[in-house]
């Protein structure tokens, strides 16, 4: 409901929320919607506390939040242009200190004001990340510029091109997480989808991003815990096809990209194809995972973040029995050995995972240790 109100307010006005904190103009506005205020505030409150005591105080801190920033805000007559024409654009800034975050990001907030629409300013805001980039106050701000734009579904949308499929909109999404760069004509508009998720791949490859990319994950974990089918048809073969797709993209070698969070998704998502709750659909999900036909490295990588996750207690023995059907003579591990590898290619995989299964937080069942251990390192007649 928070959100709901306050995005209506925010689509209403074609504005970001950041812009609102970073301009005195728009802020004072906000504020003098005293319903819209007062119910996120309230909102926000009940979200962080458990009894009324608490919540009247958190309402009062939050307010009290609120009059400071009005304060801060208008203590400033004018927020400094950054001028785009030099090669350094931010390098002016540097001589706030403490709070050129603060003054570069109304400057920022200032620059879009004239900007019709959502898109359009944040088009603009990855036009100016690889700028930015060079800046470490520069690039922190229009990181969350960027991740609040983000978080409007009609931006995010068409910022992948609106494809008609949600397997194809999550799939999208997957590859611009993992980094992937898709070269695009350099004729092409800076409003142009490609572009766009060229750009943001390019940098998020980089970690340049950080907080763009924890929106892009919460985006894509709330799509694997939803209820709607991905494909047209929703049938559970068609179903299971996308999960591994996007699987192939989150989950490079042993590192799970969003780690237990998205593991965990991975898991409610397996259990939502085959169509059974509880437990028992989290249990049979993860055979089903197994199923996938990965490589051996992405099998390992997710279920050693599921025992990181909030699914640990309910399906930690279970991970347990798939990482021995991982290790058994018939299972994924000794693909490595039997797939024509050179030798030391496979003796270097076979390590990897191993020194995986050494630092994993294994708490049950931890006499099994050692039988990975002998299975991971095989002796040299394997």
């Amino acid at each position: 409901m928070i959100n709901r109100l306050f995005r209506a307010y925010l689509a209403e006005r074609a504005a970001l929320a950041s812009e609102i904190l970073h301009n005195s103009t728009l802020f004072q506005a906000a504020l003098d919607d005293g319903m819209m205020v007062q119910s996120v505030v309230a909102g926000v409150a009940r979200l962080q506390t458990e009894s009324e005591d608490e919540r009247g105080q958190t309402r009062d801190t939050l307010f009290k939040m609120l009059e400071e920033r009005r304060s801060e805000l208008r203590s400033v007559r004018d927020f400094p242009e950054i001028d785009w024409a030099t090669d350094t654009p931010f390098a002016r800034f540097d001589e706030f200190g403490a709070t050129a975050d603060f003054h570069l990001a109304g400057s920022l907030a200032n620059g879009l004001r004239a900007l019709r629409s959502t898109w359009s300013k944040f088009v603009h805001l990855i036009a100016w990340a690889p700028i930015a980039v060079r800046h470490e106050v520069a690039v922190r701000v229009v990181d969350r510029f960027i991740a609040d734009a983000l978080s409007d579904e009609e931006v995010l949308n068409a910022a992948l091109g609106e494809p008609s499929e949600k397997a194809a909109a999550i799939l999208a999404l997957s590859e611009i997480i993992g980094g992937k760069v898709v070269e695009t004509a350099s004729t092409s508009s800076e409003s142009d989808p490609d572009r766009v998720q060229a750009v943001l791949g390019r940098l998020l490859s980089t970690g340049a991003l950080p907080e763009t990319k924890r929106v892009l994950i919460d985006h894509v974990v709330s799509e694997l815990r939803g209820s709607e089918t991905w494909t047209e048809s929703g049938k559970r073969d068609e179903e299971k096809t996308a999960v591994r797709d996007v699987v192939l993209r989150l989950v490079l070698g042993l590192e799970v990209i969003g780690g237990a969070l998205i593991a965990d998704a991975i898991a409610d998502r397996m259990a939502q194809v085959i169509n059974v709750g509880g437990s028992k659909g989290l249990i049979q999900g993860l055979r089903e995972f197994q199923m996938l036909r990965l490589d051996p490295e992405r099998e390992v990588g997710f279920l050693l973040a599921l025992l990181r996750g909030r699914h640990q207690k309910t399906i930690g023995a279970p991970v347990y029995r798939a990482l021995d059907r991982f290790l058994s003579l018939g299972g994924n591990f000794h693909k490595i050995f039997a797939a024509g590898y050179h030798p030391t290619e496979s003796f270097r995989r076979a390590a990897l995972i191993y020194r995986a299964l050494s630092n994993a937080p294994i708490t049950r069942r931890a006499e099994n240790v050692s039988s990975w251990e002998a299975r991971c390192l095989p002796d040299d007649g394997a």
